[in-house]
């Protein structure tokens, strides 16, 4: 859902429809029409599928993601190396400036670049994409009639997750 997978965000926008739009047999209001309903939180650990990347610091030997969305997860990581570097000479050169490698990169096309967890573009890949997930999110919560407070909470106490929440979000649990 967070890269963009259509089925995915397809099912999970009828799944939130669904939500919205049950009638509770006692009020006989739907979810999104119904007062009590204080907030509507979009989400909940959403940096986590791209912490699982780092196959050195999971919390559990199984604490892995499927191999759809590893390559998913791949896909878009090759894409936005290409946006931002252009061609690969670029970004080897971007790499071994600012990393300082032993042995300087050399890769040959980007599908030969790894994902380095703790490296800057691969934080910048991941909150761009979930900023992304985010306006998609709130778009399909209004789509679906709510009119209500839409809520974020942990996209972490990196400057990047507030710049998201303030550029997403009516409040911030």
């Amino acid at each position: 859902m967070i890269l963009g997978d259509p089925a995915t965000r397809e099912a999970g926008k009828k799944l939130v429809q669904m939500q919205l739009n049950h009638v509770n047999p006692y009020t006989k209001l739907a979810f999104k029409d119904d007062p009590t309903i204080a907030c509507i939180e979009i989400y909940n650990e959403l940096s986590i599928c791209f912490s699982r990347m780092d196959k050195n610091s999971r919390f559990h030997p199984l604490d892995t993601i499927t191999p759809k969305t590893e390559k998913l997860v791949y896909a878009k990581w090759y894409q936005w190396l290409k946006e931002k570097y252009g061609n690969i000479n670029n970004l080897n050169s971007a790499w071994n400036k600012n990393l300082n490698p032993k042995r300087p990169f050399a890769f040959t096309k980007f599908e030969d670049v790894p994902i380095i967890v703790r490296y800057s573009d691969w934080e910048k890949c991941c909150w761009e994409n979930l900023e992304k997930f985010v306006v998609f999110a709130r778009k399909t919560l209004r789509d679906a009639g709510y009119k209500g407070i839409i809520a974020q909470n942990n996209l972490g106490g990196a400057m990047c997750g507030s710049a998201v929440r303030s550029r997403t979000t009516d409040f911030t649990i």
